[in-house]
């Protein structure tokens, strides 16, 4: 009887001792080493040494980025999807180059739409369709605020040693893939460009690196003639 008494307690303990461990995890420890590390440039995250022209120059390497567009395999049968699928693998199985592909959710900025919409219901007489144009302009606005209308979007990087070579894959690829209604559209201009890795890296970010350079970068600075005493005296 003793025996069971001791066993009965003994488990107890063992219980009690496992309950509080389970109710306080012991935390993750990182080095220090690890935590004050810090980052000296951009590059040391993302190593791209310029972007001109829709080029991409890496590590002694040039890249393209093109837009995939046009497939859309929930509307196809089985048959249909099949067919499709082997038609890309048997194209892209003739590529003996390293080529990447980025899929990731964005969220769709409906600003444009919106001040698009307002201006047309501020054209408007006193009507129905004014009403209807205003409540859908502020929709939209709201849309963009709450960041609730999300879009797939498809990316192919191409690699090559020169711009030509790069280019030179791009048509081949984009002519190879016409006859599967895939459409692969080159992104030729450094502010698309700029725009698009940041929907990459940032997909939840609204406003566009190239609207902001427009806004602000861009824009000419202007001073009074106070500020400029000043600064003038610190030059």
């Amino acid at each position: 009887m003793l025996f069971f008494q001791i066993l009965f307690i003994v488990s107890l303990l063992l219980g009690i001792v496992f309950l509080i461990f389970s109710r306080n995890p012991k935390k993750q420890e990182f080095s220090d080493e690890y935590m004050n590390k810090s980052i000296d440039h951009i590059k040391e995250l993302f190593p791209v040494s310029n972007i001109y022209g829709g080029i991409i120059y890496s590590e002694n390497k040039y890249y393209l980025l093109a837009k995939i567009e046009g497939v859309n395999f929930s509307v196809m049968s089985t048959q249909e999807q099949d067919a499709r699928e082997s038609a890309l693998i048997e194209i892209f199985a003739k590529i003996n180059y390293p080529i990447k592909f980025i899929t990731n959710t964005v969220i769709v900025d409906t600003t444009e739409e919106a001040r698009r919409i307002a201006k047309l219901a501020a054209q408007s007489e006193e009507s129905n369709l004014k009403t209807y144009q205003t409540m859908y302009a502020g929709a939209l606005e709201l849309m963009r605020s709450e960041r609730s209308v999300l879009s797939q979007k498809s990316y192919l990087i191409i690699p090559g040693v020169s711009e030509k070579e790069a280019l030179e894959r791009f048509s081949i690829i984009q002519s190879s893939l016409k006859n599967t209604s895939v459409i692969l559209t080159l992104i030729d201009s450094t502010d698309e460009v700029f725009d698009s890795i940041q929907s990459i890296l940032l997909p939840e970010k609204i406003i566009k690196p190239s609207d902001m350079a427009q806004q602000g970068v861009l824009s000419g600075l202007h001073f009074n003639e106070k500020e400029l005493t000043y600064y003038t005296q610190k030059i």
